[in-house]
């Protein structure tokens, strides 16, 4: 088989979707709260809040993308597997909580928008193994 190059981000690319998505989701829930006078500091304690809640979820969700998408080129099925494994958190939080289903959809495209976010670092990635094995 030849070599065709990283198709994941590695570890910082992951880092920077989750981070990406910790604060797309926390801008959504202030979207979905906006009828109510939300100040704009609640963003801070949304996050404060996130980023301890999601690190669990992240973490399984980088194993199974990673796992799932490894072999797989196209950069919009890890996008789309991204936004699964998102929904299924967001099923999972709805375990605590079924009230809380109006967030799995803001989940899944957080999550979505999280990896799709990193797709150049792929590019790179990919781009720095085809110049490392070309020399």
């Amino acid at each position: 088989m030849e070599l065709e190059g990283p198709n994941t981000p590695g570890l910082r690319g992951y880092v920077v979707a989750w981070a990406t998505s910790v604060v797309v989701l926390a801008v959504l829930l202030l979207l979905m709260l906006e009828p109510d006078p939300v100040p704009p500091q609640a963003i801070v304690w949304i996050l404060v809040f996130l980023v301890p809640a999601s690190s669990p979820f992240a973490v399984a969700g980088v194993l199974l993308v990673h796992h799932v998408c490894r072999e797989e080129r196209r950069q919009w099925l890890h996008v789309l597997v991204a936004g699964a494994a998102g929904a299924m958190a967001g099923g999972f939080v709805t375990l605590v909580n079924v009230g809380f289903v109006v967030l799995v959809p803001a989940i899944a495209a957080s999550t979505a928008i999280g990896r799709a976010v990193v797709v150049p670092m792929v590019w790179h990635r990919r781009n720095s193994a085809a110049s490392a094995v070309t020399g």
